[in-house]
């Protein structure tokens, strides 16, 4: 979680991947949201001592560990951000490619966060921080024009595609509100646990009109294997992933 200011005030509110917590629209819903890395290397050429010939600096190899040297962009539970990193930890192993700002929620909220490669839409990505105890971090999003994958999936990828990622149904809430498609349960899917121990958080939207028979708008909870709802054009609109306990 982590605190917002709206209208002056400072007030708690969810930041978008850990959690959703009673969300007041009617009766209180509680769901869970438990909504590598390029850097770059300064590659420098020394010259020989005669000043004859330019010898280009050594190659440097991805070594597939963590942090600024990695080159995949398969978004991992720790890679290129580790549980427990800070806003100070995340400055230190990536410089200038780190920068904080007021990262956008929902119903207009804004979180203190960081971005890595802030200004790279390609590489975006947006780190919350838990709002009690050790300021660690909580989740990541992925930048919304970003290259980067969470278990195989990338934004914009279909509804059937996410159910296959997870290898079982799963639940999210109706569309067409505030916390609409977010995905509020895994079941017994991969989705729900990665490797590493976190956990993928997502949001889908409806590009079409859905049939209002099968109430898959507002504040319910809707199951991915409703039925109808695989010919619908339903797809993955925001990606990352979220640490439990933050």
């Amino acid at each position: 979680m982590a605190a917002t200011k709206e209208k002056g005030e400072t007030r708690t509110c969810f930041s978008v991947y850990p959690e959703i917590l009673n969300v007041q629209r009617g009766e209180p819903v509680t769901q869970r949201l438990v909504i590598a890395v390029s850097a770059l290397l300064a590659l420098s050429a020394c010259e020989r001592a005669d000043h004859d010939a330019a010898v280009p600096a050594p190659e440097v190899t991805d070594t597939g560990t963590q942090g600024p040297h990695t080159t995949s962009h398969e978004l991992s539970c720790s890679d290129p951000v580790r549980p427990g990193d800070t806003v100070a930890s995340l400055t230190s192993r990536f410089g200038s490619d780190a920068r904080e700002e007021a990262l956008g929620g929902p119903e207009g909220s804004e979180f203190a966060g960081l971005a890595l490669w802030p200004d790279d839409p390609s590489r975006r990505l947006e780190v919350f921080f838990a709002e009690e105890g050790p300021a660690t971090v909580s989740s990541v999003r992925v930048g919304d024009k970003s290259q980067w994958r969470v278990a195989g999936l990338a934004l914009g990828d279909p509804l059937a595609k996410v159910r296959e990622a997870n290898g079982a149904a799963f639940t999210f809430l109706g569309f067409g509100w505030d916390y609409g498609g977010y995905v509020s349960g895994f079941g017994d899917g991969r989705l729900g646990s990665l490797p590493g121990g976190c956990t993928a958080s997502l949001r889908l939207d409806a590009f079409a009109p859905i049939d209002e028979s099968l109430e898959v708008s507002g504040d319910v909870e809707v199951a991915s294997d409703t039925r109808g709802l695989a010919e619908a054009d339903v797809r993955l609109v925001e990606l990352g992933i979220g640490f439990p306990g933050e």
